[in-house]
């Protein structure tokens, strides 16, 4: 498969250009192998970025968590103390014996 290539005409400042030339590379080379250098690092901060949201949604829901816990734990001690209620209680006696013990 032949690689298709494309022209790009761009200006670029001086001192970038005589740095081309220092190089005794083809130009077209140094400014595909730049390129490509760019456009590679750029998905790595794309990945970065992406990792440090995944975080954040880690610690949000570890925070979603822990309160759920917590409202777990009230919960469970609010129906213990409506149970323990509800089994002391006396039970109730009928209206018409109310001046009975």
């Amino acid at each position: 498969m032949v690689d298709e290539r494309k022209q790009l005409n761009v200006r670029i400042p001086a001192h970038l250009y005589q740095q081309i030339e220092n190089t005794g590379q083809q130009k077209q080379d140094v400014v595909a192998a730049a390129l490509q250098l760019y456009f590679g690092s750029y998905s790595n901060i794309d990945v970065a970025r992406d990792l440090e949201h995944e975080k954040e949604k880690s610690r949000i829901l570890e925070a979603n968590n822990k309160t759920l816990e917590q409202q777990l734990g009230f919960m469970q001690l609010e129906y213990q103390k409506i149970s323990n209620r509800l089994l002391l209680e006396e039970p109730k006696k009928p209206w018409y014996l109310f001046w009975k013990k």
